[in-house]
């Protein structure tokens, strides 16, 4: 289940039945920021990679955990900012984590004289909010089985291409770009390059060919922060240290694959349309099955090394 999908999906639904063409999703990052992984709307734009500060009535039905329709409490405005242009009508809807917290809103908003919600829009919201939660923890699940699928291929893998083979097919199940653009690559300290093990990309036909350590967005998860990155063309400040490798994608996201504190290689999801997102969701799902791609790796390689040992004898 992708979430950008589901999202889509969920204003096409509500659009067909109220006024949906403004809506967004917010969720909660720590306890003073907001990110928005779904912003469409006729005046504003948010990048769905940034946080925001917790403001607005949006912090405010978090906060208060239960739904606001400013068209029945105008009075809300009175107390409570609104972030960014006023609109005609509002109304936001909580969304519920596995403990029934409140982890961010599903909310419509209309600009058009004299159109507004009635209490049948209110009850059709809190019920696709539902529905949004229910596949918000969905993925959830979905994260934990991939893990356990990481987990059985260095049983069933016999050699290290059916392993990449077995993660890609696992990878794409949860991130859709993977399918068309996914690549682990090893890095040789002596040679101070990166050399793939594993490619797949519709644009650059690199199987074979490895890339210096300084170049890409992958030198500056190596050589600067030592974390996940994401990039989305547009709204994805580039750092000075990148130098540009291949077809530049429209969305990247890299992951370090570690072995204790040294970073051995890394997997790179990347996507070359603005309509196949990869996401923050996406970037926390193959962070969470890395460490699982570098054990596999690895007890692989040493396995592959022990055969080929006992072979030499």
């Amino acid at each position: 289940m992708h979430l950008p999908l589901v999202y889509r999906g969920i204003q096409r639904i509500l659009d067909s039945y109220m006024p949906a063409k403004n809506l967004y999703i917010a969720v909660t990052e720590g306890s003073e920021a907001l990110r928005f992984p779904y912003f469409v709307d006729e005046r504003e734009t948010e990048s769905q990679l940034a946080n925001y500060p917790k403001e607005g009535l949006t912090a405010f039905v978090i906060d208060q955990a239960r739904s606001v329709w400013i068209g029945k409490e105008p009075e809300i405005l009175e107390r409570v900012r609104f972030v960014g242009e006023r609109p005609t009508d509002w109304i936001g809807v909580p969304l519920r984590g596995r403990d029934a917290s409140t982890i961010g809103i599903l909310a419509v908003q209309t600009y058009n004289e004299g159109e507004c919600y009635r209490e049948s829009d209110l009850d059709l919201l809190e019920f696709a909010a539902g529905q949004l939660s229910i596949a918000l923890q969905l993925q959830l699940y979905d994260r934990e089985i991939a893990i356990s699928r990481i987990a059985a291929l260095v049983d069933e893998a016999s050699d290290l291409m059916e392993l990449y083979g077995g993660i890609h097919r696992v990878v794409t199940d949860l991130i859709p770009a993977a399918e068309s653009c996914f690549i682990i690559a090893r890095i040789d300290e002596a040679e101070r390059r990166f050399k793939p093990v594993f490619w797949r990309d519709v644009n650059d036909d690199w199987d074979n060919i490895d890339w210096p350590i300084d170049r890409g967005f992958s030198s500056y998860i190596y050589k600067v922060t030592h974390e996940p990155f994401v990039y989305e063309r547009g709204k994805t400040e580039i750092p000075e240290i990148f130098i540009p490798i291949g077809t530049q994608p429209y969305y990247w996201l890299g992951v370090p694959l570690r072995n204790g504190d040294q970073i051995i290689g890394i997997v790179i999801a990347q996507s070359y349309d603005a309509e196949s997102p990869v996401t923050r969701e996406d970037e926390a799902m193959l962070s969470s099955v890395a460490p699982h791609i570098a054990q596999a790796i690895r007890r692989t390689e040493l396995y592959e090394r022990t055969i080929k040992s006992g072979l030499r004898k």
